[in-house]
């Protein structure tokens, strides 16, 4: 495997890794201090500015990794369109979400009303936070990637601690906190990168055509893949309760840490496969699956010997019914850890039309899922619905593969002593660059 990919993917993990201690610190924070039914009415609030920026968004972030890694437009172009559509989507978003927020307070009666139209004010930064974030994966600049990563929960925690433990606003603290760490990871990272990087306003029609040409075809598997990963906590919260989601989302936390070793690669490889010929992103990709499988398995095994010590000892007792929802979600953790690695192969294959169908069926199947299992079976359902789905998609990814390169599946699916030795190298790389 290229070093320069290795070395990157490292940095990126290690990073993951550190994020993954902040926001474990972070849910096991908001799950201690508020309880059951407060963390649940936490993510019943911040799912719904979540949801918007992806809808606002439009697949933009995609674009500028794309067009900046591949020269195709400048930086400064896709910085100036950036700030432009940060002011225009963003004040969008929040106009919309205050307009239709009767209608979720209608369906979900015990979220807050003041804090549902403060959290709003999320969509400006967080689509700031994402366009920022993405000039620098795409210019492969990955040490200040990392960093805007690793500051949001960081300022998060902080904020948290002050807000919630010293001056006891609970819930109206965690949200507070929530829109610091992307403020200030977001206007950090603007700073840091306008050092290097003039913005250019000078906006024809062909940028916008090129920009949205791309994106529009990005955006529609983008917004399904993020509702498919957090619809199913709105459906939670619509037939059972506030308390429900808070125990999927403590389980939802857990797995989700399992994903940060194929997101980190993915993002390096995003933009690394669009500078490779065919054949060598088909070698790439090769070897990166059969490290994700094991890596994931291992990392799965270990947790399931685990988890119900993890959540006892960490979030508490009245966090237990977290753990079968977290078994229903093994599974679809290791399916999705590979479908991401693929996706990433196909958008660099110029097919985003492939992964939004991909997303669409999987979201189609994940939501008739929760709707007929979550009445039956609670958040088992929802879990199994997710598996089930994820497990769907990969499976479409792998037929897409087979039907468009040729690949060795025995060197994908079957261990050998070559991988120790890659391993054993890679930690001494990586104990190498401390």
């Amino acid at each position: 495997m290229n070093q320069s990919i290795v070395k990157n993917s490292l940095l990126t993990f290690g990073t993951r890794l550190m994020m993954f201690v902040l926001q474990g610190l972070n849910g096991l924070l908001l799950a201690r201090l508020l309880g059951p039914a407060g963390r649940g009415q936490y993510a019943l609030l911040i799912l719904v500015p979540s949801v918007a920026t992806v809808i606002f968004n439009f697949g933009v972030s995609s674009a500028n990794a794309y067009f900046v890694s591949s020269g195709r437009v400048k930086a400064e172009k896709m910085l100036g369109i950036s700030l432009l559509l940060t002011v225009i989507l963003g004040g969008s978003g929040i106009l919309l979400m205050n307009v239709l927020a009767p209608v979720y307070w209608k369906l979900y009666p015990t979220v807050s009303h003041p804090l549902f139209r403060v959290v709003s004010l999320g969509v400006f930064f967080m689509l700031l936070f994402n366009y920022i974030i993405t000039i620098f994966q795409g210019r492969t600049d990955f040490r200040r990637f990392n960093g805007m990563n690793v500051l949001n929960p960081l300022i998060f925690l902080l904020a948290f601690l002050g807000l919630v433990m010293v001056f006891q606003l609970n819930l109206r603290g965690a949200v507070i906190a929530f829109l610091s760490g992307y403020a200030a990871a977001a206007l950090a990272g603007l700073v840091v990168l306008l050092k290097t990087v003039r913005p250019d306003f000078r906006i024809s029609g062909p940028d916008v055509k090129k920009l949205f040409g791309f994106s529009a075809h990005v955006a529609v598997g983008e917004i399904v893949t993020f509702l498919n990963y957090r619809f199913d906590m709105f459906l939670v919260g619509y037939f059972l309760s506030p308390k429900a989601v808070g125990f999927y989302a403590v389980a939802v936390l857990i797995a989700e840490t399992l994903w940060y070793l194929s997101s980190s690669v993915g993002n390096v490889l995003l933009p690394s496969f669009g500078s490779m010929d065919k054949d060598a992103r088909a070698a790439l990709l090769q070897k990166t699956l059969h490290h994700i499988l094991w890596i994931s398995i291992f990392m799965i095994l270990i947790l399931f010997l685990t988890d119900k010590w993890i959540i006892n000892s960490l979030f508490g007792r009245a966090f237990l019914p977290s753990v079968t929802a977290l078994r229903g979600l093994y599974f679809g953790v290791i399916a999705l850890s590979l479908a991401k690695i693929i996706s990433s192969y196909i958008l660099a294959e110029g097919k985003p039309n492939v992964t939004k169908n991909i997303a669409i069926a999987g979201f189609t199947l994940n939501i008739l899922l929760n709707i007929w299992w979550i009445p039956k079976i609670g958040i088992l359902g929802a879990a199994l619905a997710s598996s089930i789905a994820y497990a769907v998609m990969a499976g479409f990814d792998f037929y897409w593969l087979k039907r468009n390169i040729r690949m060795n599946w025995k060197l994908i699916m079957i261990p050998s002593m070559d991988d120790f030795r890659f391993y054993k190298n890679l930690l001494s790389g990586s104990r190498g660059m401390r």
